[in-house]
């Protein structure tokens, strides 16, 4: 069973040392200490309008991710538009 906790400062090592060592889709930016560099969002498919708005503010697709979530506890969707 794995164990969640908030990561804390002292972590910051371990996991920066973790990040260096993935490999495919990092940069070299250390952005922790230096403000933003990059912005990531999420929209949903069938929402052209939002698509079309972020596409025009230069956002473009990745084909490298696969999003992932894991409801820690039972969700009932309840937007109309969902189709699983």
């Amino acid at each position: 069973m794995l164990r969640y906790r908030l990561m804390t400062t002292r972590d910051y090592k371990a996991a920066y040392d973790l990040w260096i060592k993935c490999q495919n889709g990092l940069n070299n930016k250390d952005d922790s200490y230096e403000g933003i560099n990059k912005v990531l969002l999420v929209a949903f498919k069938k929402n052209e309008a939002g698509n079309a708005f972020w596409e025009a503010e230069g956002f473009t697709l990745r084909d490298d991710l696969n999003y992932r979530n894991k409801a820690l506890t039972e969700m009932i969707r309840i937007d109309p538009e969902y189709v699983k």
